[in-house]
């Protein structure tokens, strides 16, 4: 009984969110602990998930069975009063690892005065030698008890465990692995779901290591694995004003340290969901929003021009702490918009195009059939000014005055983007265009297609700057030498103006270059139909499949962000509500 409520009371949660009076009225805090406090008695239950990842621990006990090194792997965990419930879980799912798994387990009572808690401190951690227990008679505060943990630990990787969360059962033998596949990397991060009660929801497969996604997204968090000694040069868990984003900030300091995580494909870790926990509650710690602001801070103090831009809440999201970079409206590139029309004897509507104030030193309008050579003079000329090149149909109308500027601070930020695309919509506000993954659809595929504009998306990646494989040609920025390279590669196909986004994702599949979706690029269209991809381009692109969209996930359109099982040659999909 309880999980037919559960479920009906998620259906009517996801639909309010899709309304945005009463996605506000949720994102109010003491909206946000009701809801955890109602989960806990009845769950949002998923089974054709727990169905999937059962049959995916089954798949990969063999796969991993041989993965051990004694003196690897530290995991820590400060804890301070965590329900004896949460703890003794989080406790099972460590200490029962497998016994041929060698690890230390570095734990803080940071202060604990709750006697359930203690006890279980005492009589499950304390008596197993595997775990170090420590105490200190005042709480810490997070990031002191972590960076104390992390002084503690002699393992060559320390593993970050929440309190009141939980592994799976062969987590560390697949984390070893991957160490030792990958030659030791500076660090490690793997996907994840979520458990409320004893439900396992919410699975996260998540894309390979996106630097955009991550300057907006958290997404890196758990399970992460770290480098020990690299983690004390960089100072990790050293900064009190990232108190409640301890493990975002440590992603941050190796990043800008020039080390890049690898990803691990396997759910590890589940988060858990209750009223005390940011997983169910943003508002659940007081200080998230000036952690996120510090982090962020950061990383723009190691930009030259760090004066260019500004931190504020994403306007896209509300009552959360969602953060937009957002590039100040001065010191513009030379920059050249490409009007694109359909018919060649039809004069094209500039005014749709030319909105805000960025300035355009010049416009042309052009016909979609047309060769991008003809342009390649003046492409060059902007390159040589290090400038951009938007394209713009005529057929759609900007929304906002951020369309030139936002590809501008993107580039400059990430400076191997070469292509920025947005969302473009369609009369009743659904989105026609967006993001585009290689191995969807018959070569390249939008998810998204047909998503609300007021939806978020699967893990809110609607509303975030991310990496991508294409975006549409019709409403783009450029960096013009990116740009100047692709037209003149003698190996690529002869194209259009039409196709030249999809020959850009070829482009940049082979090269350094990326090619990114940012939200804070819209327009509405007055046409609905979409490109057809030129047999040439397919042709061109490398073999493999998209980094940024999980292989553990349909390629298949109709069932976007489903998982899927193979299970005897055939695959089975366990079709689910798409998150």
């Amino acid at each position: 009984m309880s999980r037919t409520i559960g479920n009906w009371a998620r259906q009517c949660v996801m639909r309010a969110k899709r309304i945005p009076a009463l996605r506000r009225l949720l994102m109010n805090p003491l909206a946000a602990t009701f809801l955890a406090t109602a989960a806990k008695w009845f769950p949002p239950a998923d089974p054709n998930y727990e169905n999937w990842i059962a049959a995916r621990l089954h798949q990969r006990r063999d796969k991993y069975a041989h993965a051990t090194e004694p003196g690897l792997l530290s995991l820590i965990t400060p804890v301070w009063n965590t329900p004896p419930e949460f703890l003794r879980a989080l406790a099972t799912s460590v200490l029962e690892q497998p016994d041929d798994q060698p690890f230390e387990w570095v734990v803080l009572d940071n202060g604990t005065t709750r006697p359930e808690t203690l006890e279980v401190l005492s009589n499950v951690l304390a008596r197993d030698p595997r775990v170090r227990l420590f105490r200190s008679e005042t709480n810490q505060g997070i990031i002191a008890g972590m960076r104390y943990c992390l002084e503690q630990a002699t393992g060559r990787y320390i593993v970050a465990v929440d309190h009141d969360d939980r592994l799976d059962a062969d987590c560390l033998k697949i984390v070893t692995h991957h160490i030792q596949r990958h030659d030791y990397p500076p660090l490690l991060f793997s996907d994840e779901d979520h458990i409320c009660g004893q439900n396992r929801l919410l699975p996260y497969f998540k894309p390979d290591w996106d630097p955009v996604l991550f300057l907006n997204s958290a997404y890196t968090a758990h399970l992460g694995v770290m480098d020990r000694r690299l983690a004390l040069e960089l100072d990790v868990y050293g900064d009190s004003n990232t108190n409640s984003c301890p493990d975002w900030d440590a992603f941050l300091r190796f990043s800008m340290a020039g080390h890049a995580p690898v990803h691990i494909p396997e759910i590890l870790y589940s988060w858990r969901m209750h009223a005390g926990s940011t997983s169910a509650n943003m508002h659940s710690k007081n200080d998230v929003s000036a952690s996120h602001c510090a982090m962020l801070t950061r990383s723009l103090q190691s930009l030259r021009d760090a004066d260019r831009y500004e931190i504020i809440p994403s306007p896209l999201f509300s009552g959360t702490p969602d953060w937009w970079i957002r590039r100040r409206h001065v010191d513009p590139r030379p920059l050249l918009l490409v009007v694109t029309t359909a018919d060649q004897h039809r004069p094209p509507a500039l005014s749709a195009a030319i909105t805000g104030d960025y300035p355009c030193e010049e416009t042309i309008a052009i016909p979609r059939a047309a060769d991008p050579v003809i342009l390649q003079d003046r492409i060059t000329q902007v390159a040589a000014a290090d400038g951009l090149v938007a394209f713009v149909d005529d057929t759609i109308a900007i929304d906002g005055d951020e369309w030139a500027w936002e590809p501008l601070g993107l580039m400059e930020r990430h400076p191997d983007i070469g292509m920025v695309g947005g969302r473009i919509l369609d009369s009743r506000q659904r989105v026609l265009r967006a993001g585009y993954y290689r191995g969807c659809g018959n070569a390249f595929a939008c998810p998204d297609v047909g998503r609300r504009v007021d939806d978020p998306g699967y893990f809110h990646q609607m509303w975030k700057q991310r990496t991508v494989d294409a975006v549409s040609p019709r409403f783009c920025v450029f960096a013009a030498g990116f740009l100047a390279e692709l037209i003149s590669d003698t190996q690529q196909p002869r194209m259009t103006l039409d196709e030249l986004g999809y020959a850009a994702a070829s482009q940049a599949a082979c090269s350094e270059w990326r090619v990114v979706y940012s939200p804070f690029l819209s327009a509405t269209s007055s046409e609905s139909h979409t490109v057809e991809i030129p047999s040439s381009i397919e042709q061109q692109l490398p073999p493999g499949e998209s980094r940024y969209y999980s292989a553990a996930l349909d390629r298949d359109v109709s069932r976007a962000y489903q998982p899927v099982v193979v299970e005897n040659d055939e695959v089975k999909i366990y079709a689910r509500e798409a998150l």
